[in-house]
């Protein structure tokens, strides 16, 4: 099939002075990252004020070089040692013997395999055993016997850094940033549990909460990180939060994890319970009480001829009597090659064991509760947590460091927020966002899509979950909403039935499905299903899938709580998702958007979600869309599937031509510009992952029409990050702000948002206000990036976006890129409120989201499984050889996820 024609504009091929400014900005040093665009300058739109940052200013840096050695601990048998604590132990130990380098060296430890000196040791490599006393299954006699290895790796040149921050240089060298980062986390580390870039103190009732009573702890700890910025040098310090197993009694842990109330001396677990005690204890690292082992052996055992008991071996061998001897024993050694079998009942789990899985019911909102705080209780934190993980003064004095004991104050501006347009034939055709928000009372959508054909599917009985009186009642809440907010619907009375056995059987769906589409009204174009409150996701992945990909038809799924109260601000909610599936469009800007105006122009958002680290079969989703007109609210969608954890979209050529030709089909021609934000990539990985990706999207172009090259600004959308800003009076303390705020709620004092007087705003929550950009103080050096808190915090502290800009070819100014990006924060379809990424990347996240329903849905656990004549073509195989189906022909390029 032919490609449609691509329109180019343009056909000298000498260079213009534009270009050659782009080459400037984009062409970095040689030898350094060619990823990294220079800073063309500050933004200066919006009303300027001040906030407080969880930085600390490094007020004084080392000048010369500091020393970094590679260190390695092996056992006697020349096994490489990781356990990071029993390598902590063996380093301490290995410095107080006085033939040691470290001996009397302020010396720091990573906890792996670096080490950081003030001064060169006489020696580049050093060899020794090392022993300590320790009372585990390890050691023997008492005593721990390893070996240390020291390598000097390279010296350090400090001055480097003061250069970097002075712009001296383009790049920061990450290997100065590498051992500040060593030197101050060496403290804190030493007396604290480590677990990835944080610190935990497991010791602290105060930084441990237990989740809803179970074998679940919430461990409230700290991060740091040291970063740049113009001038200075700053140590990044936040509060981290992580979930961990709960330490003690494996009896206890099973009773909890597999809610067995209470165990009598003859308990014998049911084979359900042993299914889900073996599911809870696998990977669980545990020893024996005192070293209390079982036999090398399963049951049944046999003792000079005679069959025994577990409990007789062990009173036998101990001289204790099991409290439950029918409780089973189970393997502990992960090799099976010696297996150490322990019973239950002297079993203990090990501490600093993270939880990786999905928190459920009283856990997820308890841990929220906990977690969730007002932006004065976490800055008050942040304080408490530098006094507390301060390293000595001799230290510092020996690196030359000193570290400010204040938080930074950071220059901010709040941009104005858009004025955004509805159907002119509303009482309120256009308003101006206050505070974050709006609604759509007196206004219509601005172009409202027609309905004329739907059914409801019932997914529960019409005696409790879905009596028929309700579910009339919530379709004409519905009608009349619609009809309100100008979204047609033309059947009042849709077909109605009811499909009692989906929650335990989800194989019943796609009938159910399929007897809607049959209906004696024709074929629906979309089908409302509504879900019980309870057991509703594998209903809900079950429905999608179906109905995405086999049936071709749009679904919008209502939970119960939602059709008992019929609720007319939910019903409004929903208008909107409808009005988006049947082609039309809520809201958009009343002027055109910033920049967007002069050419013809793409705004693409990307995002890639990956398997958790329990999930073997699951593959990494990647998604891709795209506008294909000039307001931003029409788009196409792409997904592919790849390899499990794989950042770099390895197949956006292929998802680029497809938006490409929607783009083209709708404009007759092809975009001059594309800004692309590209959500999920770490910094680490933005030279080879921008790099490819740019060349795939020009591989793309030149695929569509050969010599066509659109040009393109490649932008970075980091939300995990350890950046906060506060308002002044938050960190000042309740006296300053008038009055305490609840948790995440309304306080006494404001956080900015409106403008007034003065450069004074005012904002009536606790966190800063909606529109605040920073761009200087915290940013990078040299390069093109800024903050932007695009969203009202209403409940905890709101966390910012951080965009760096790593390709720009447009030349976009900064108030150009920080206008548009945040006027894209107002136009998510289905919401009165500005959302806290650019839209295009949250359209990007719901599709891959989507497309992972589809996939779980497949699995045998979580869904029925469709014939093969039933699937559509393949996108690709995941790790277990699970497949994604093709969304259905009939749906594409329309906001079938929305």
């Amino acid at each position: 099939m032919s490609q449609p024609s691509v329109r180019v504009q343009g056909g000298s091929s000498s260079a213009s002075p534009s270009s050659s400014l782009a080459e400037s900005r984009n062409s970095p040093d040689p030898s350094q990252n060619a990823s990294l665009v220079r800073r063309p300058g500050l933004g200066t739109k919006g009303i300027a004020f001040k906030v407080k940052g969880n930085f600390f200013d490094i007020n004084i840096l080392p000048s010369g070089f500091v020393y970094h050695y590679d260190v390695a601990v092996t056992s006697a048998k020349g096994h490489e040692i990781k356990d990071f604590r029993t390598c902590r132990k063996a380093i301490e130990a290995y410095a107080k013997d006085p033939s040691s380098p470290f001996y009397q060296t302020q010396w720091t430890y990573d906890g792996k395999k670096n080490v950081v000196v003030p001064k060169e040791f006489p020696k580049t490599s050093y060899s020794s055993p090392v022993q300590w006393a320790e009372d585990s299954p390890q050691a023997r006699d008492g005593k721990r016997d390893l070996h240390v290895e020291v390598q000097l790796a390279q010296k350090v040149d400090m001055s480097l850094l003061s250069k970097a921050v002075r712009g001296e240089i383009r790049e920061v060298p990450l290997i100065c940033i590498q051992a500040l980062n060593i030197i101050l986390a060496h403290h804190p580390a030493a007396s604290h549990h480590t677990l990835g870039k944080a610190i935990y103190p497991l010791d602290d009732p105060q930084s441990v909460f237990n989740l809803a009573r179970s074998h679940i702890d919430l461990h409230v700890g700290y991060r740091t990180s040291v970063r740049t910025s113009k001038g200075k040098v700053l140590l990044n310090l936040d509060i981290a939060n992580t979930c961990m197993l709960r330490p003690g009694p494996v009896i206890s842990f099973i009773q909890a994890a597999c809610s067995i109330p209470r165990l009598e001396p003859n308990t014998t677990l049911s084979p359900i319970q042993r299914t889900s005690a073996t599911s809870a204890l696998l990977g669980v690292k545990v020893h024996s009480a005192s070293g209390r082992e079982g036999p090398g052996n399963p049951p049944p055992l046999k003792e000079n001829g005679q069959s025994i008991s577990v409990a007789q071996y062990i009173k036998n061998k101990y001289g204790i009597t099991m409290k439950y001897p029918n409780l089973p024993c189970f393997n502990a050694d992960k090799s099976k090659t010696e297996p150490k079998w322990i019973p239950l009942e002297i079993a203990i789990v090990d501490s600093g064991q993270p939880y990786r899985k999905t928190l459920e019911g009283n856990m997820s909102r308890e841990m929220i509760d906990i977690t969730c705080q007002p932006p004065h209780m976490r800055a008050a934190k942040i304080n408490a947590a530098l006094k507390r993980i301060e390293s000595p003064k001799a230290l510092l004095q020996a690196y030359n460091l000193n570290v400010s004991t204040d938080m930074s104050t950071i220059d901010a501006r709040m941009l104005p927020a858009p004025r955004l347009q509805y159907n002119p034939s509303s009482k309120q055709p256009d308003i101006q966002p206050s505070e974050g928000a709006w609604n759509l009372r007196d206004k219509k959508l601005l172009l409202g899509g027609r309905l004329d054909r739907w059914a409801v599917i019932c997914f529960g009985d019409q005696q409790r979950t879905f009596p028929p009186p309700a579910v009339q009642n919530f379709i004409m809440a519905m009608v009349s909403t619609c009809s309100a907010t100008g979204f047609t619907i033309t059947q009042a009375r849709p077909d109605i039935s009811w499909c009692p056995g989906a929650a335990r059987d989800q194989d019943a769906i796609g009938p159910a499905i399929q007897a809607a589409l049959n209906g004696p009204a024709g074929k629906p174009q979309l089908i409302m299903c509504l879900l019980p409150n309870m057991n509703k996701d594998p209903i809900y992945n079950a429905i999608k899938f179906y109905a995405d990909t086999i049936a071709g038809v749009h679904t919008s799924c209502i939970q119960e709580k939602h059709v008992a109260k019929a609720q007319a601000q939910y019903c409004a909610n929903v208008c909107m998702k409808l009005n988006l599936k049947m082609g039309g469009t809520t809201v958009e800007l009343k002027n055109k958007l910033t920049w967007m105006a002069s050419k013809p122009t793409m705004i693409v958002g990307a995002d890639v979600t990956h398997p958790s680290g329990f999930d073997g079969t699951m593959p990494s989703i990647a998604a891709v869309v795209g506008t294909t007109n000039a307001g931003g609210s029409a788009y196409h969608s792409s997904i592919r599937v790849q390899a499990a954890r794989m950042e770099t979209l390895t197949e956006l050529a292929d998802q680029m031509c497809e938006i490409f030709t929607a783009f083209i089909r709708k404009n007759k021609r092809g975009p001059d510009r594309i800004l692309f934000y590209r959500d999920g990539v770490s910094e680490g990985e933005f030279d080879a992952t921008s790099k490819t990706e740019i060349n795939a999207i020009r591989a793309a172009a030149n695929k569509m029409k050969a010599g066509w090259k659109p040009t393109i600004t490649y932008v970075a959308c980091q939300k995990r990050h350890n950046a906060r800003f506060f308002p002044e009076a938050a960190v000042a303390g309740p006296s300053a702000r008038g009055g305490s705020a609840g948790r995440g709620g309304r306080g006494g004092g404001r956080g900015g948002g409106r403008g007034g007087s003065n450069n004074v705003v005012t904002y009536p929550y606790d966190n800063i206000p909606p529109g605040t950009v920073v761009d200087t103080g915290v940013t990078h050096p040299t390069c093109f990036d800024f903050f932007l808190c695009s969203h009202a915090g209403l409940k905890g502290t709101s966390r910012p976006v951080h965009y760096q800009v790593l390709r720009d070819e447009n030349l976009i100014g900064p108030d150009d890129l920080q206008a548009l990006s945040y006027e894209l924060c107002h136009l998510y379809g289905k919401a009165t409120r500005a959302v806290s990424v650019v839209t295009p990347v949250y359209y990007a996240h719901i599709v891959a989201a989507r497309a992972r329903c589809w996939f779980a849905a497949t699995k045998n656990q979580q869904g029925f499984s469709p014939s093969p004549t039933d699937l559509n073509e393949s996108l690709g195989l995941g790790q277990g050889g699970g497949v994604i189906p093709r969304l259905h022909p009939t749906l594409v390029g329309s906001l079938w996820f929305m």
